[in-house]
Parts: C-alpha cells; sequence; structure tokens
C-alpha cells in the first residue's frame, strides 16, 4: 500500500493502478528521497514527470510544496493521479502530453521549477535526451533538483550543469539526485 509518509495529507493511502502497468516509488524509497530534500520542498514550484500515480508530487505537496504539476502520457494514470490528488484536497494541475512535449510547453508558457520527479519506465531510453533538453529550454531554477528514479543497469549522460548530489540503489530501483548547477 503506498501511503503520504507525513505533512498536510500524512497517512492517505493513494489509488495505484492494478498490474504491472505503473510501478509507483516504494513508501521506503520514498523516505529515503525526501529525508535527502529535507528542506528543500516548502513553497517550491514541482514537476512530477511520468506521474504514474502521483504519488511523489503528493509527497512534495504534503510537506509544503507551492505547487505541483503532474505529467503522464497515460489517460489512466491520469486518472490515478486525479483521483488521488482529490482524495488529499489538494490543488494541483495535471497534463496528459509525453515528458519532450511538456518540457517545450513549460518553456512556452514561461514555467520553471525548483524540484523536478523524473520516473519514468525503466525501458526508456531517452533520459539522458529529457534531461539535456530541460537544460536547453532553461525550465530549470538555479539549484534545483533533479531526482531520477530508474533502474540500476541503466546509465544517465548529463551535461556538467546537473552534478550528482546522491546516488542510491534499493535492489532493482537506482536513485539519482542531480543539483542543477547553472551560473
Amino acid at each position: 500500500m503506498i501511503r503520504v509518509i507525513t505533512g498536510q495529507y500524512k497517512g492517505f493511502k493513494l489509488f495505484t493502478p492494478p498490474g504491472n502497468s505503473v510501478r509507483p516509488t516504494t513508501n521506503r524509497v520514498k523516505e529515503y528521497i525526501f529525508s535527502v530534500l529535507n528542506q528543500q520542498i516548502k513553497d517550491n514550484h514541482v514537476l512530477d514527470l511520468f506521474a504514474g500515480s502521483g504519488n511523489l508530487g503528493i509527497e512534495a505537496l504534503s510537506r509544503g510544496a507551492g505547487e505541483c504539476k503532474f505529467v503522464d502520457s497515460s489517460s489512466k494514470s491520469l486518472d490515478f493521479v486525479r483521483r488521488n490528488i482529490e482524495k488529499c484536497g489538494c490543488q494541483a494541475q495535471t497534463f496528459r502530453m509525453n515528458a519532450e512535449s511538456f518540457l517545450k510547453f513549460s518553456q512556452q508558457k514561461n514555467w520553471s521549477f525548483d524540484l523536478v520527479f523524473c520516473d519514468p519506465p525503466y525501458n526508456y531510453k531517452k533520459l539522458s535526451e529529457l534531461l539535456l533538453k530541460m537544460d536547453q529550454l532553461n525550465i530549470l531554477q538555479k539549484k534545483c533538483f533533479l531526482i531520477c528514479e530508474t533502474g540500476p543497469q541503466n546509465t544517465i549522460s548529463v551535461s556538467d550543469t546537473f552534478q550528482i548530489f546522491k546516488q542510491k540503489n534499493f535492489g532493482d530501483t537506482q536513485i539519482i539526485i542531480y543539483q542543477y548547477n547553472v551560473e
């Protein structure tokens, strides 16, 4: 059972799609991510790419994030995100589009983010290109944290503007937390 760990929505059990179509971040991994981020959440603009059930973005909202935009290309996944947002009573925006299109859309809207969760399917092959696109489109705030969740065998190539802040493996899950260091 996936639940909100702490904050305003502490204890809320989140709806998740049945089967293996969505792989929600486990509570153990989520606890690690948020213990590392600690005070880096309050009032921040958050992006939850490949949102799935909205687990990570809702946790950020529960801990005081200013806003969260949830993005997923699956209408089924976004239905779960919307149900979870409604259950918690939080305000957030959802977008049904692929990650690359949303990044371009964000640039057009002059949106920028302080915290980005990027949890694509483990077989997603364009993660390095996606991070490069975020840098090129100038949608990341200086000192933004970017949390990537992927398989431990996956390698990610990034520009010098992304520096590994923390990295840890949990069985078949690899968490890499980058800090965006652009001048």
